[in-house]
């Protein structure tokens, strides 16, 4: 009887909650276009949406701007053009903490695409259900592979509960055993503050591995989904010195000029946007992976 009265209440205080999105954007406004997109289609139970982005010149600028004309639910927050690194976590504490914000938030990287319809409240009524860590939106049981490391990486998860699967992060590899990432999880403001304040972090390069170093609990576990919400289309990179350009294909290093963020702003001002149709409940085998756009008038 009081369990069920305990999950009655959890249900009563969540029903009405909501996940505040922060989204990181560098040079990649027809990126940043499909992700809004795919959310504005299938997500329900936003929050506040706040659009960290920065510009390298002021054609990229502008088409920011009409970006933020087109999805008006948004909030555009200019990161620092001349110093990026030194307000990137105070812009990035405000977006999360802010005094108007609610309980939990997701982060997304603008190469992010939603690929299904999801519901967020449910998703954070399971996650109180269960007294999950997180809430995994880009994991499923159709994730078995990782992309950074080219291995195998066996489903832990097992069902709970109709469509939620469980797994401790210890019991996992890959991207399975990483409790921390920016593509799209959803998590306590309450269980994160007191670690983002104390960590020192001035861009993603240091923010990812230093927080899932404070913050992850690898005896904890964490909830998804049958199949993935979301996919990473790592089509190009915004810093040409990323380590992580090792990660790709030698056919992919060459296709990655077709798509890179100033070809992609060409395809934008001739009035293309990516198709993101192509990514509807698309069977990726891991959270990131290669995919050659598809481009169609907006």
């Amino acid at each position: 009887m009081i369990k069920k009265l305990l999950i009655i209440l959890v249900f009563i205080f969540n029903i009405n909650s909501k996940v505040d999105l922060i989204i990181y954007s560098y040079n990649r406004p027809m990126q940043l276009y499909a992700l809004l997109e795919s959310i504005e289609r299938y997500v329900v139970g936003i929050g506040k949406t706040f659009v960290i982005y920065r510009s390298a010149n002021q054609e990229f600028e502008n088409k920011y701007k009409e970006v933020q004309e087109n999805f008006t639910w948004t909030e555009f927050v200019v990161h620092s053009h001349t110093e990026p690194y030194k307000y990137f976590k105070p812009i990035t504490m405000e977006c999360i903490f802010n005094k108007e914000s609610n309980p939990y938030f997701l982060i997304a990287m603008d190469d992010n695409i939603v690929t299904d319809f999801v519901d967020l409240e449910d998703a954070i009524t399971n996650m109180e259900k269960f007294r999950a860590f997180a809430f995994f939106l880009r994991l499923g049981t159709n994730i078995n592979e990782c992309f950074m490391t080219k291995t195998k990486t066996p489903v832990p998860c097992f069902k709970i509960f109709k469509g939620i699967f469980c797994w401790i992060f210890k019991n996992g590899s890959g991207d399975w055993a990483f409790p921390i990432n920016h593509d799209m999880t959803i998590y306590r403001k309450k269980d994160m503050k007191e670690s983002l304040e104390k960590l020192d972090f001035d861009g993603f390069h240091n923010w990812e591995t230093r927080w899932c170093q404070m913050a992850a609990d690898m005896n904890k576990h964490g909830l998804c989904y049958e199949r993935s919400k979301i996919v990473n289309i790592t089509a190009n990179l915004v810093n040409p010195t990323d380590g992580n350009y090792e990660q790709f294909t030698s056919e992919w290093k060459r296709k990655m000029n077709d798509f890179s963020t100033e070809n992609l702003l060409k395809k934008f001002n001739d009035g293309l946007k990516i198709n993101i149709d192509d990514f509807y409940q698309i069977n990726n085998k891991a959270p990131h992976i290669e995919y050659e756009y598809n481009f169609i008038k907006r």
